[in-house]
């Protein structure tokens, strides 16, 4: 059990260790149940394609947060981002 004020490290799923990010312990969502959402998102809907602005947008995430979950879904190989700066499933683009 953490005591009040402590924060713990949430590791995002095939990200390196380096992007581990301090949520505090009353924050609902970890970066793992946000990365698993957008993931979520992107397999329930195939066709999916979203800038950086609409995903954060769409998933209510900051801007770094958003940032680290879609650059660790391309690098897992799940999306790819287009010429114009899109991010699609990587097995439908």
């Amino acid at each position: 059990m953490q005591e009040a004020g402590q924060t713990r490290l949430s590791l995002f799923a095939f990200a390196e260790p380096s992007m581990a990010i301090a949520c505090p312990p009353t924050h609902v969502h970890t970066a793992e149940h946000s990365l698993a959402e957008v993931r979520a998102s992107y397999t329930e809907m195939p066709g999916l394609c979203l800038t950086l602005h609409q995903a954060r947008r769409l998933f209510g995430l900051d801007d770094s947060t958003t940032t680290r979950i879609l650059h660790a879904l391309v690098a897992s190989g799940f999306l790819s981002v287009t010429r114009t700066g899109m991010y699609v499933r990587a097995d439908v683009r």
